[in-house]
């Protein structure tokens, strides 16, 4: 088992800082547990996943007795009606990771109905999806073959604006999905932890991160002049002359490395504090979603 994993759930990325926590419906809990049972059912897993479950969650919590009932599902369900939210949402990052005798394929679905159930019910959340890489084997027989891997696993993050989510960062995150872009699609997901948190700064930093890592996959998969010190601004000036787009362009694209560099933790303040703020910061993850999907839909 991989405790550093098992105790990086949800909960545990909580901060005082945090945005208010909005209450799950009761409807919500319950699609979710029905959308499990039908699912498990179907893969041959209604015993042994609970009962993989009922382990993590008894290693999270230090509590070996989570719940009334004779079998796993029975006590892990009894347990999640009356959970706290935070810790439901645990129990689904961990439904999600699969592991320790069964796989997460065909898993794919419950991502997209959760996502259906989080929406339904108007609440500000998300999962996000999970993250292939293609790789060529080194390992005996399949030594040569290439292959695809899991880069990263789902995880539950706030979606606090529906309308922006749904229009910019939600397509961010499928597009980063693309194996080319793990580096972006970690530091995204950083910066929208940090954002939750209220570590403007970092979120600041972080989304910089990631807008300079896609223009280099940009200019990598393009074969484009650059080099791996180049920072944002030139890299930027290489992507609209190479790709046509109308030099206009450059200004608002470059918003994105501006804010880090006027706002963020990745430079000294100095003399000067930040007037740094939630709005501005989700106007920032809005900037970076948008600008990521212009270049990465016309260059790729």
């Amino acid at each position: 088992m991989d405790f550093g994993r098992l105790f990086g759930v949800y909960s545990r990325r909580q901060s005082p800082l945090g945005l208010k926590a909005e209450p799950l419906t009761r409807e919500f809990r319950t699609r979710v547990m029905l959308r499990c049972h039908e699912v498990f059912k179907r893969k041959g897993l209604d015993w042994e996943a609970w009962a993989i479950l009922e382990k993590r969650l008894a290693y999270l919590h230090g509590n070996l007795d989570l719940g009334r009932g004779d079998n796993p599902a029975d006590r892990v369900t009894n347990w999640l009606g009356g959970c706290s939210d935070e810790h439901f949402l645990d129990a689904l990052e961990f439904i999600l990771e699969g592991g320790e005798g069964y796989s997460t394929s065909g898993f794919e679905v419950l991502v997209d109905d959760v996502n259906s159930f989080f929406h339904a019910d108007a609440l500000p959340y998300a999962i996000t999806r999970y993250v292939w890489e293609d790789f060529v084997s080194d390992e005996g027989m399949f030594a040569g073959l290439p292959g695809k891997r899991l880069a990263q696993l789902p995880r539950v993050i706030r979606t606090d604006s529906q309308a922006t989510h749904a229009l910019a960062v939600q397509p961010t995150l499928d597009l980063l999905t693309d194996g080319r872009f793990r580096a972006a699609s970690a530091e995204f997901l950083a910066a929208l932890e940090d954002y939750r948190k209220g570590d403007y700064a970092d979120c600041l930093t972080k989304c910089g991160s990631a807008f300079e890592s896609v223009l280099k996959v940009i200019c990598h998969e393009r074969k484009w002049p650059h080099k791996p010190t180049d920072t944002a601004a030139p890299l930027l000036k290489t992507v609209i002359d190479k790709a046509g787009l109308e030099s206009y362009f450059e200004q608002p694209l470059a918003l994105v490395a501006t804010m880090r560099n006027r706002l963020s933790s990745s430079h000294g303040k100095g003399m000067q504090s930040r007037d740094l703020t939630a709005a501005k910061t989700e106007y920032v993850i809005n900037a970076t979603a948008a600008a990521v999907l212009l270049l990465a839909r016309h260059c790729l």
